[in-house]
């Protein structure tokens, strides 16, 4: 062998082929070479020990041999014959069959010849004895007493005897009728209701035998053709896979309707109805697998093109390498040869040993000692060495694809590149080969014995033990699936350095793991398109299987025939395609060390082609395109309308993040907002205020330079604008003018994951104060994909009025737009007898509510036009049953999707289905993703009720409880920024057992009936308004600072016809002071945004108190702001009046009747 005059191995490596190959692994060639003289030495105990002979020529009950003369065994009676005359083994009841001990419990004789018809009595027995010299009874009778004898009944064979014919090279009698064998099958087969039906099934496949052989011969044909397909035409073959695909999968399964509607009219015998029934399962399946592999197809198109590249470089290797084609046949040709040598030594081990009576009183061959643990040496050599036949199928590969790759000029390249890689395998790398198969016989040896175990005890093993049996199962597997796929690249790099397994395996791995992304974006899109040739060639098969079938389908059930037919097609499929797949796999790596050791430069030149080449500078542009924001497939976007009309309000919005030095945005003009959150901020490095689209900074920047000496030091504030007035404020449009095109360098790049924050948002949530929610990247992701979940495209153009700190303008509106590339237009204020005519100039599709938006446009006047307009989807939240009615009533054809969702939440629901008032509907798939739970609520006690055993508890279908959503690993909660006492206050602990936790959204739902979602109400100290939070401690701190205020209380009544609750306050005076309704006014409107001013206010005398020293709101809300009914004085926010009035009765029924507006 090449070993032995090999040089030493190059301990430098240069990772190209290397025209001086050394050996590789030796220690563990020898370790094979030594294991398989223990397969030969098995094979040759249990042929002296005259197994083959036994197995060959048969043996009966007694020890005998058949053909030939035999030794007495002592103590067993009829042994030691001479049974030249006598070749074949009959058995007296061949259809008892032991399942247990796999063997046919029965007396074996040996006779002359098998009966050829069937016997029915004694005499037909001694008449065929008497005619052909073969006595089918037991040595001891003669034929003459066969009639006469009593003992015949139970030493002659069972009635009737079946006809038998002698198998060809095994000297058995073997029943021709394999009814014999249905029955016993029917005893495996359990959902098996009917005797016969198994019996029909077998028949079925004999009567079908040669359709079965011709669909097979098909299937091996359409494999070859598609081998050619891809060597020669590999630019259109994933567009003609699609197609084909798409029509096989949509013809079958329309073909087994067809069919099943035609049988369903004419049912006139039993096989017919077993036929239909069938018809029906193949139809079901066929349906649901098309739609699933639509589904596939669906978002794989994207990466269309560049399996298109990569095929075509894989079929140029075909070319230049044509005996690759037939490398399957090679390896299934010796693995038959293996197999059938290793069943023959196997069978051999069934019959060797020495004779031992049995109970009985028959004899038996038994192995003694340590030989009878054999066979567990003969099972494990079955593994190895089949995976090493297997693994010297990719190192041939490998090696000659490796060869095909470096070499530059192709004209000089082997004869047979194959036989070359062959002969470099045989003379270096064995012992490599050897070693990555042992690894993973390793790997699969205890998987299957887990399976037999798991087998064995099925039905008696606890769930526990059964989980932990298929856990354990599914981790070997997957464990041997990487295996096998790192042994290939290990094959791979061998051929390339020619170094040991263990150093090649490090080195592929080092390769893979630095293109991990090419190799999720490349293989597994290649190895789908694989597959959709396997699923063609099955589809082809099948269908051409279902139409010729289907002429027997009165006399033969085709069910088990059709069965076999697509498992072999599909292997036949699978081990032709499988080839391809080891090229694009070898040629993957190859490509990954060309570009990592080789730039190009003179002395570093590539060894790829120019195909390859193009594919990996277009596969950088796309890369480019998307840092960009172009999209996968280098889409623009389309650029954003705007309009104006007057000033809009807006919170803080606090940036994670620095700016970076590269990389334009959207062209937008320039300008900033207010800022109404004034104090301490949480503690950020960039402050910023976010441009909306004004006109004019200098109305903006008032509220700014009120706040910035209060800022710390380290903290920037920035504008949207080119130049500021003031030296401590940068400005943004200036800097990204200036700014390269270039993509943003990843090292420039703070984000090192999806869950790391990108910016603040500023929000009311239930536990009091406002707060910064933490806002990562995989938040951004979710809410930018709420508008393509709805059914939003690229097409659209999508209408937004509402306030772009507000989370569902930004992350849903903007950041949907963006993820479509969709058209957005922007509204810098709502305007509701300006919005359908916007809606019509600019053929708006897509409109962005709240509640109170939709229940503005139907105060409006009905108007002719009002239904002209293109808007197909209405994507928000909040608004109420009766408005939703008449919305669809006035505005036409539009398409409601409400939602649920909160800024720092981490769930959502979503209203797919158009339902009047429910947010969404869930099943057991979402709560399985997305886990969440209604709890019952202590509405006295502000608090979930919890069970003796400190549980919640759960709430039953059509009743209100607390939303609370699980924290895990796949749903986190990043909660808020600054004090850590916010987050923990969103939290709940030990909800339903030790170590949950939960969290609490501070919403009431109800869940009905049919799983349909409605929200109920707020809870805690926030109340909805306008459509925006209101913090009730804030309120009440606000208030509090006037001098004359000694508590308020502030909760949310609520008004008819109006969204959410309505602001009021009720307050304590302290001693001997006044309300001042005119500082009160001037106090709130200075220091609170519009809508968290409260519109009532309430004077007591006594602030009511819960048990937990907690102010009581229950009983404030519930008597409401009616003068009526409350003999406090009360008071109303008059606006157009810009002060507090007293709240008479007739005012309060103006307010009722909407005359007076809030």
């Amino acid at each position: 062998m090449g070993c032995c005059s090999s040089a030493a191995q190059n301990s430098k490596r240069e990772w190209k082929p290397l025209e001086d190959h050394s050996c590789t692994d030796v220690p563990w060639l020898l370790l094979f070479v030594l294991f398989c003289i223990g397969m030969g030495f098995i094979c040759g105990f249990s042929i002296a020990t005259g197994a083959a002979a036994r197995l060959l020529s048969g043996y009966d009950s007694y020890g005998n041999i058949c053909g030939q003369k035999n030794v007495k065994v002592e103590g067993i009676v009829n042994s030691g014959l001479d049974l030249t005359h006598r070749k074949y083994v009959f058995f007296l009841d061949p259809c008892n069959i032991d399942l247990v001990h796999q063997k046919i419990k029965s007396i074996a004789l040996c006779v002359s010849a098998c009966p050829r018809k069937e016997l029915k009595t004694l005499a037909d027995i001694q008449n065929f004895a008497e005619t052909n010299g073969s006595t089918l009874c037991s040595y001891e009778l003669q034929p003459s007493e066969y009639t006469t004898d009593p003992r015949a009944a139970k030493l002659c064979p069972k009635f009737p005897v079946p006809e038998s014919a002698p198998i060809p090279f095994f000297h058995r009698c073997a029943p021709v009728n394999i009814s014999c064998y249905a029955k016993f099958a029917e005893a495996l087969i359990t959902f098996v209701s009917d005797s016969s039906v198994l019996h029909r099934l077998i028949s079925g496949v004999m009567t079908s035998k040669e359709i079965i052989m011709g669909l097979c011969l098909l299937s091996l044909v359409l494999s070859m053709i598609l081998m050619i397909i891809i060597r020669y035409i590999s630019r259109v073959l994933v567009w003609i896979l699609t197609i084909l695909v798409i029509l096989g999968s949509l013809g079958g399964t329309g073909v087994l309707w067809w069919l099943y509607a035609k049988q369903r009219m004419s049912l006139e015998t039993q096989v017919a109805k077993d036929n239909l029934q069938a018809l029906l399962i193949y139809a079901i399946a066929a349906t649901v697998f098309t739609v699933i592999l639509f589904l596939i197809m669906l978002i794989m198109r994207k990466r269309v093109a560049l399996t298109i590249a990569l095929f075509h470089v894989a079929g140029k290797v075909f070319i230049h390498l044509p005996l690759l084609v037939f490398q399957p046949f090679w390896t299934f040709f010796v693995l038959i040869l293996f197999w059938t040598y290793w069943i023959a030594v196997l069978l051999f081990l069934g019959t060797t040993g020495s004779p031992v009576p049995n109970e009985e009183g028959f004899v038996e061959f038994r192995m003694a000692g340590p030989l009878k643990y054999m066979w567990w040496y003969h099972v494990v050599g079955f593994i190895w060495i089949s995976e090493f036949i297997l693994a010297c199928q990719q190192m041939t590969v490998a090696g000659a694809v490796v060869t095909y790759y470096f070499t530059r000029e192709k004209r000089n390249l082997p004869f047979t590149p194959i036989l070359a890689s062959v002969n470099r395998l045989v003379c270096y790398h064995l012992g490599t080969v050897a070693k990555g198969s042992f690894i993973i016989t390793l790997v699969k040896i205890p998987r299957m014995i887990l399976m037999y175990i798991h087998t064995q005890l099925k039905g008696k093993e606890n769930a526990c033990a059964r989980c932990m049996l298929k856990a354990c199962i599914c981790c070997l597997w997957c464990l041997e699936k990487c295996l096998t796929y790192l042994n290939q690249n290990a094959y791979t790099a061998t051929a390339i350095n020619s170094t040991n397994f263990c150093t090649s395996a490090k080195d592929a791995f080092v390769i893979l793991v630095e293109n991990a992304l090419r190799v999720a974006a490349i293989n597994t899109v290649g190895d789908f398109m694989l597959f959709l040739g396997k699923v063609l060639i099955v589809c082809s098969t099948g269908l051409a299987g279902i139409m010729l079938l289907n002429y027997q389908r009165d006399y033969t059930i085709w069910v088990l025939p059709l069965i076999i037919v697509c498992l072999f097609a599909f292997l036949v499929a699978h081990c032709f395609l499988s080839i391809y797949e080891m090229v694009v796999d070898v040629l993957f790596l190859c490509f990954a060390i060309d570009t990592k050791y080789n730039d190009g430069s003179p002395g570093r030149e590539f060894y790829m082609d120019k195909v390859l080449m193009e594919f990996v500078e277009n596969s950088r542009k796309s890369m480019k395109e998307v840092g960009r924001g172009g999209g996968a497939e280098g889409r623009e976007l389309k650029p954003m309308e705007t309009t104006a009309t007057s000033e809009m309000e807006t919170d803080a919005v606090v940036i994670n993040q620095s700016i970076p030095s590269g990389g334009k945005g959207l062209d937008s003009p320039s300008g900033t907002t207010s800022v109404h959150r004034q104090g301490p901020c949480c503690g950020p490095k960039v402050f910023c205020s976010v441009s909306v689209f004004c006109s004019s900074t200098e109305d903006l920047l008032g509220t700014l330079e009120e706040i910035l000496p209060k800022l710390q030091k380290d903290v920037s504030v920035w504008i949207m604008a080119k130049d500021s007035a003031f030296p401590d404020v940068h400005t943004l449009l200036d800097k990204i003018e200036a700014a390269s095109e270039d993509p943003v360098p990843v090292n420039r790049c703070s984000a090192n994951s999806l869950k790391s924050p990108v910016l603040y948002i500023f929000t009311s949530g239930t536990t009091g104060l406002p707060k910064a929610a933490v806002i990562s990247h995989l938040q951004i992701l979710k809410g930018a994909a709420g508008l393509w979940a709805f059914g939003a495209t690229s097409e659209d153009i999508i209408y937004i009025t509402l306030p772009l700190y507000h989370s569902a303008a930004s992350l849903l509106g903007i950041g949907g737009c963006i993820e479509l590339g969709a058209t957005c237009v922007l509204k810098k204020k709502f305007s509701a007898s300006q919005f359908w005519s916007d809606c019509r100039k600019y053929n708006v599709t897509v409109i962005q509510y709240i509640g109170e938006l939709c229940r503005y446009l139907c105060n409006q006047p009905v108007k002719e036009e009002e239904k002209n307009h293109k808007v197909r989807l209405a994507v928000g939240n909040g608004v109420r049953n009766d408005v939703w009615r008449e919305f669809l009533d006035r505005f036409g054809a539009v398409k409601i999707c409400e939602f649920y969702g909160a800024t720092e939440g981490n769930i959502c629901f979503m209203n797919h289905t158009g339902k009047i008032g429910s947010v969404g509907r869930t099943n057991f798939f979402y709560k399985l993703f997305f886990p969440f739970d209604l709890i019952k609520y202590d509405f006295q006690k502000d608090e979930p009720i919890r069970n003796k055993h400190g549980w919640c508890e759960k709430v039953k279908k059509g009743e209100a409880g607390l939303l609370i959503s699980k924290v895990n690993a796949k749903n986190p909660f990043f909660g808020y920024a600054g004090n850590k006492r916010h987050t923990e206050k969103k939290l709940l602990c030990e909800v339903f057992k030790k170590g949950d936790l939960y969290f609490n959204t501070g919403d009431l739902m109800v869940q009905d009936h049919d799983n349909f979602l409605y929200f109920w109400d707020r809870i805690g100290d926030t109340f909805r308004w306008k459509g925006e939070n209101v913090a009730t401690t804030e309120v009440s701190d606000v208030i509090a600072m006037l001098d004359f205020i000694q508590e308020a209380n502030v909760y949310g009544v609520s008004v008819p016809d109006h969204e959410g609750k309505a602001g009021m306050a009720s307050l304590i005076l302290k001693h001997n002071a006044s309300l001042d309704l005119e500082q009160m006014y001037k106090q709130v409107v200075t220091y609170l945004p519009s809508y968290a001013c409260p519109l009532f206010l309430r004077v007591q005398e006594k602030m009511e108190m819960t048990g937990t020293f907690k102010q009581q709101k229950f009983r404030l809300v519930d008597e409401g702001f009616n003068p009526s009914a409350i003999t406090d004085p009360l008071y109303f926010l008059d606006n157009s009046k810009k002060a507090y009035i007293l709240l008479t009765k007739e005012l309060h029924e103006m307010i009722l009747s909407g005359k007076m507006k809030l």
